[in-house]
Formats: C-alpha cells, sequence, structure tokens
C-alpha cells in the first residue's frame, strides 16, 4: 500500500487514529512515514475528576540503494523516531509528560577495496 488510514473508537471516550504512507522511486529510494495519535479520559465514578492518557507517535525512515552492479550493493538508511506520553490525574493533581526520541544513519556496502562495511551513528533522548 502506499497510504493507509485507520481510526479506532472506543469506550471511555476513546480515540485512536493512525496514518501509514510508504513510496519507493525507481526501486533505488524507498520512504515511509507513521503517525500515530490517542487518547482515552475516564471520569472517576462521581464525575468530578478524570484520568487522561494520551499518546503522541512519529516515525520516518528512508533507504536509499545505489549499487553500480549486482556484485556490490550499497546502501544508506535514515531513521527517526519520536513517542510522547502523556498521563493527567486531576483529582491527585498529577501528570507526567514523556519524550522519547531516536534516531539513526547507517552505510552498508563497499568503500574502496573493503567490502561489506557497515558504519552507524545512532541519536537518543528521554525525557521522563
Amino acid at each position: 500500500y502506499t497510504a493507509r488510514f485507520i481510526q479506532k473508537f472506543g469506550s471511555y471516550d476513546t480515540g485512536d487514529w493512525s496514518l501509514q504512507l510508504n513510496q519507493s522511486f525507481l526501486d533505488k529510494l524507498h520512504i515511509s512515514f507513521n503517525q500515530r495519535k490517542s487518547a482515552s479520559k475516564r471520569p472517576y465514578a462521581d464525575n468530578k475528576d478524570f484520568l487522561e492518557n494520551t499518546i503522541d507517535h512519529q516515525s520516518a525512515s528512508m533507504i536509499y540503494e545505489f549499487s553500480e552492479n549486482e556484485e556490490s550493493y550499497n546502501t544508506i538508511n535514515v531513521m527517526y523516531m519520536r513517542s510522547k506520553l502523556g498521563y493527567d490525574n486531576n483529582r491527585l493533581f498529577e501528570s507526567i509528560n514523556d519524550l522519547n526520541q531516536i534516531g539513526s544513519l547507517s552505510y552498508k556496502g563497499s568503500i574502496g577495496p573493503l567490502n561489506l562495511i557497515n558504519i552507524s551513528f545512532f541519536y537518543g533522548s528521554a525525557n521522563n
């Protein structure tokens, strides 16, 4: 598929949707993007206060294959992911917001006379 959208409904005032996009160009460049948002809100029995949870997630990747012949296989891969989670309890005045991010860049292939080289760089952060 090139594009896909999903919407879910549920109890406790819940909503969840996601969007996925994928595309290939000339069998050399492959791109993917995903977005998801979700939330739920649950009232306490007295209906005065509530618990709320939220999710916001994005990811993207790109792979570029630039092999000059069938004997060599050279690729560059870039990936990024971001995830934000939230929790709110308004009765106890308590909330939590987590933000996590990771990214990577990698090369697989040949460099001059050296074959089967794999070079990778990674980034990660967590904010709790």
